[in-house]
């Protein structure tokens, strides 16, 4: 490899970690940095009162936040006391206990230039929060960023349309903070009603593709929208919602990323995601309505579960606690899901190709293992004839496939599963049953 394309790469990682840093990490921390700056407007007496405070400079964490101009309306706190939120020596329970005590009826930010410690530079437009009450906000909304980062390799970009939170409960997240050793996993889930973030575009230098090259050595990601619910209206049962729309991949011709989707004969994918669930806390059960990945002119995965006795975690790490509680649960039913819309043709085609043998007969062979491999495998258990037969009925003509799980009898528990020691253990607690197209 050439000293001028580990350069290359070395800088299109500098870039990625830039970029990730950014959008992780700044991000994140715009939100509480411009609700505090605008804090920082409390009325001098403590009756409500409209402030305007200009050219204020923040940091945290490496970056600055340089604010023109913030309006406040009817704001409860003088400012000696919102003062305290950007002093040092001011411990974190006693800046949250401010937050909490915050009353407005709106404040807004017409523009915040933030710049990163490795030179990421952006700008976030109509910053607008209304009717805060105690830690608590009806509405956030963001008319738009943008930001960049010049590299000799090419610059990278972030744009982001409109941000909207409705019904954000800051003070899940203050009591999440308090202990950071006991964090507790759902604060983040369960702190908004809705969000939203539409129109992400994301440009990223590619590996081994000069920046001169026709057309650009921009690789680009966009997402139509991320939007997510929470709807409380039936607590304790609360259901949830979340959606990736129009993910779509555009790698820049001569880049590996490109070649390695072109050979499926995509020049981009277009990709999605939904996610539909709700919770009874009282009933300990967990419904997983609808987990989609789809593609255009890909396909669609899709699973269905019912679950038990699962009981939400209320500390320990996200990841820790939310699977040893599943661990801990009991499945009832399950079903996983797969329509074809061009993808099988594809990857069989692709394989054939590689091992120089024709598309149909790289089909009649998968079949025949499906029908004679499958009973083999499951102990001679008539599930592996009815798997085998569905499958072999799906490659011949592949439109979709689904199988599904019922515990046999009562709902049994996942960790006995997951621990099985062979596919028959696993079959005398669960029946399964599958069919094609």
């Amino acid at each position: 490899m050439s000293v001028l394309n580990r350069s290359r790469q070395v800088r299109s990682r500098q870039v990625r970690a830039i970029l990730l840093s950014s959008i992780l990490s700044t991000m994140p921390a715009l939100l509480p940095a411009a609700f505090s700056a605008t804090l920082i407007l409390g009325s001098a007496v403590a009756h409500a009162a409209d402030v305007t405070l200009e050219n204020l400079n923040l940091s945290d964490k490496g970056s600055t936040f340089a604010i023109k101009r913030v309006d406040v309306t009817d704001s409860n706190l003088d400012k000696s006391e919102i003062a305290k939120l950007f002093m040092t020596e001011t411990k974190p329970e006693e800046a949250a206990a401010i937050v909490r005590k915050l009353k407005a009826s709106k404040f807004s930010i017409p523009e915040i230039l933030i710049t990163d410690k490795d030179g990421f530079k952006g700008t976030l437009r109509d910053f607008v929060a209304t009717n805060l009450n105690e830690g608590k906000v009806a509405k956030i909304s963001i008319a738009g960023f943008d930001g960049s980062k010049a590299d000799p390799g090419g610059a990278t970009s972030v744009r982001v349309g409109q941000m909207v939170m409705d019904n954000a409960d800051l003070t899940k997240l203050l009591d999440a903070a308090k202990d950071k050793s006991k964090p507790d996993p759902n604060a983040a889930s369960q702190a908004v009603d809705h969000m939203l973030i539409s129109n992400v575009d994301v440009a990223v230098p590619a590996d081994g593709v000069a920046a001169t090259a026709p057309g650009g050595n921009l690789n680009r990601f966009r997402i139509a929208a991320v939007e997510g619910t929470n709807d409380k209206s039936a607590l304790p049962k609360l259901r949830a919602t979340f959606e990736f729309r129009n993910f779509v991949f555009e790698p820049v011709k001569g880049s590996s990323e490109a070649a390695s989707i072109n050979e499926y004969g995509y020049d981009k994918l277009d990709l999605g995601l939904k996610i539909v669930g709700s919770y009874d806390e009282a009933g300990k059960k967990l419904s997983v309505e609808n987990v989609t990945f789809s593609g255009v002119d890909l396909g669609s995965l899709g699973l269905k579960a019912e679950i038990g006795n699962y009981v939400k975690p209320k500390t320990g790490s996200p990841q820790t606690a939310d699977q040893q509680a599943f661990l801990n649960a009991t499945l009832a039913s399950a079903q996983l899901s797969f329509v074809n819309s061009g993808m099988f043709e594809k990857a069989v085609s692709v394989l054939a190709k590689q091992q120089g043998k024709a598309p149909e007969a790289m089909k009649a062979e998968w079949s025949a293992i499906a029908t004679a491999m499958l009973p083999a495998i499951l102990g001679g258990d008539p599930a592996g004839k009815t798997i085998g037969d569905a499958v072999s009925k799906f490659i011949a003509s592949p439109k979709s496939l689904t199988i599904a799980a019922t515990a046999k009898g009562a709902p049994v528990k996942i960790q006995d599963l997951s621990g099985a020691k062979s596919p028959q253990d696993v079959l005398s607690k669960i029946n399964v049953t599958a069919s094609a197209n």
